[in-house]
């Protein structure tokens, strides 16, 4: 029997499934709820048409196609479920007839791309562990981007009416923001007195020796300014619920991060990966989610390297040749994990890690191609651990040389 091949444009209440069989004749095309009901009844009239298995292309890999994966992997016949990237299918719809952009078009143009290349990377069902992490890591990108957005938002407003006490203080960490949180005009820390400040300081839970630094930091900024700025008082109640605002995220970024550790170290790979330096629970978690909770979705660690973006891809013509790039084609998200691992790596001075950066710089390497060497050095040494089911000692095997 010729293989089937689903090309499903995925989208979040609706999704598009077509069916092609081996020459691309279409068998199907029609729109199916995300729901299970409509979800098993495409999958067993894929069933049908292909007498078994068929292989399903996707171009979503996320929340939405969450339902359609754990459906397929229930089923009793072993489908195969492979990712096409957007960008892939929006550069293969220019190859068919026509301008026109439909969700059955779009599945048309995943079916045949399924049919065509025989490459695309194969998708697993996500354990528990993967699946959880997916959503609490992505509420955490959010968390950083609200964080950073609101500090910048505070240091502007804090500036526009008492600019000294802006430039004293670090609203990133939470001593400070308590203190702007009450006071954060010239006028209220004068009123309250430093004794007052710091006293205040001490019942919101300040440690003695911050508080009383933080209250004569505010004293010395208030003595220098006379002059009260326009719109004060309301400008300073939305400064001070800014501030409480912030420290509320704080807290709850710490309890995320605390819930990802706890939650990353029951899979069954944290250890492994623990084990390798600079490769904490947050950027494990991250990690994880990158590779879908499983390493062998990727034949080898060159495939992982470049999807991670750590190998430079040739652009030559005619006789020009040795012409290498930096690839525009890669996870982002991964390549951030690796180069802020082999980053954290170089904090132990007597680290191989250590040494081999040492060893880049000193070929003329700069700081970012030596860093960026190290950190494909490191998806070898992830593969091999995780391979081997052994963590990382490093310490080289007897007789080995370290390799450029």
């Amino acid at each position: 029997m010729q293989p089937i091949y689903v090309g499903v444009d995925i989208g979040k209440r609706f999704h598009h499934a077509c069916v092609i069989d081996a020459t691309g004749s279409v068998l199907l095309s029609r729109q199916v709820l995300n729901s299970e009901s409509d979800l098993n009844a495409i999958a067993a009239e894929v069933e049908r048409q292909a007498e078994g298995a068929a292989v399903w292309v996707i171009d979503v890999v996320s929340e939405i196609s969450a339902l359609l994966l754990a459906i397929l992997a229930a089923r009793e016949v072993a489908h195969v479920v492979r990712y096409v990237p957007g960008a892939a299918v929006s550069a293969m719809s220019k190859s068919f007839v026509g301008e026109g952009k439909t969700d059955a078009r779009d599945a048309k143009v995943i079916a045949e791309l399924g049919r065509l290349r025989r490459s695309l990377r194969t998708v697993s069902l996500r354990d528990d562990a993967t699946a959880a992490l997916t959503t609490l890591t992505s509420y955490r990108s959010d968390l950083a981007a609200e964080w950073v957005a609101n500090i910048n938002r505070l240091r502007a407003i804090l500036t526009s009416i008492f600019p000294g006490l802006e430039q004293q203080l670090d609203l990133s960490t939470k001593f400070p923001l308590i203190l702007v949180s009450m006071f954060c005009t010239p006028t209220a820390v004068i009123e309250a007195g430093e004794k007052g400040v710091h006293e205040a300081l001490l019942t919101a839970g300040v440690y003695r020796n911050s508080a009383a630094r933080l209250a004569a930091a505010a004293m010395e900024s208030a003595r220098h300014q006379s002059v009260r700025g326009a719109g004060e008082s309301d400008i300073a109640a939305l400064t001070m619920r800014l501030a409480s605002r912030l420290l509320l995220l704080l807290d709850e970024r710490k309890l995320l991060d605390k819930q990802i550790a706890e939650l990353f170290r029951q899979h069954r790979h944290a250890a492994l990966i623990e084990s390798i330096p600079g490769l904490g629970p947050q950027l494990g978690a991250e990690l994880l989610v990158c590779l879908n909770g499983d390493i062998r979705n990727f034949a080898n660690a060159g495939k992982l390297a470049s999807y991670a973006g750590l190998v430079p891809v040739p652009r030559d013509s005619g006789r020009i040749s040795g012409n290498m790039r930096r690839p525009r084609r890669y996870n982002r998200r991964l390549r951030r994990v690796f180069y802020l691992a082999a980053m954290t790596s170089l904090k132990d001075p007597d680290s191989r890690s250590r040494q081999y950066y040492d060893r880049k710089r000193s070929e003329n390497r700069t700081h970012t191609q030596a860093t960026l060497a190290l950190a494909r050095r490191q998806v070898d040494v992830l593969w091999a651990v995780l391979r081997d089911e052994r963590p990382y000692t490093g310490a080289a095997p007897e007789g080995a040389v370290m390799a450029a």
